[in-house]
């Protein structure tokens, strides 16, 4: 939604890394609860470290091989070449992260945000320019094709379910989808509401970048 605006680069960077690790956590904590039903049981003490160790991994692993990869990046001339190896990277990253048990879209998320941080500085413009475009189209065509796949398996799910059933997993999934609301709509204002106490209890001090003097000036 932003992108027509034309952010800052740091702004929009910041903004797409915090919702993907929202999407991430979200993603995991799913995954321990699928687990945790299908084993009909469940054990703090035998789920905690398997998500601890999931998560840190995963926050150590994603940024370390974002480091790895824009190291021998730089040193890639050739555009196609380096389109080649960044889809190598970007699903090889991936299949090693689920390979040694983390998360495989935490570890993404990091390393996506490390590559953002540091990419457009130190790839050149030959480079970056068309890889842009190409990623950005295999971008669209995936999300496409991801809510075609979801409208797709919506009629086999509810032609298993018994005709009985069916209301109370519609009203379980309206429960959900008006929890996730209202909490998203209370935590917001809350969180205003507690920005708003503090400049006018504090004032407001917004941080200004520290600006040298130009060359040549008086």
């Amino acid at each position: 939604m932003l992108r027509p605006l034309r952010p800052p680069h740091r702004i929009l960077t910041i903004l797409e890394g915090e919702s993907l690790l929202n999407d991430a956590t979200a993603l995991l904590i799913y995954r321990l609860a699928v687990g945790t039903v299908a084993s009909d049981g469940f054990s703090i003490g035998a789920v905690a470290p398997t998500f601890l160790l999931a998560v840190a991994g995963s926050l150590v692993v994603g940024p370390a091989l974002g480091w790895l990869v824009l190291r021998l990046m730089e040193r890639v001339q050739h555009v196609p070449t380096a389109i080649i190896l960044q889809f190598v990277s970007t699903f090889g990253v991936w299949m090693l992260a689920d390979g040694v048990g983390l998360s495989g879209v935490l570890t993404m998320v990091c390393y996506a945000i490390t590559l953002a941080r540091s990419t457009p500085e130190r790839t050149p413009a030959r480079t970056r320019i068309p890889t842009y475009a190409v990623w950005e189209t295999v971008v669209f065509a995936l999300n496409i094709l991801a809510f075609i796949f979801i409208g797709l398996q919506i009629r086999p799910i509810l032609e298993s379910l018994e005709a009985a059933d069916r209301g109370r997993y519609f009203a379980v999934a309206g429960a959900v989808l008006l929890t996730v609301i209202i909490v998203r709509i209370a935590w917001h204002m809350s969180f205003n509401a507690v920005l708003r106490w503090r400049n006018r209890r504090f004032g407001f001090h917004p941080p200004r970048p520290c600006c040298g003097r130009p060359s040549g000036a008086a």
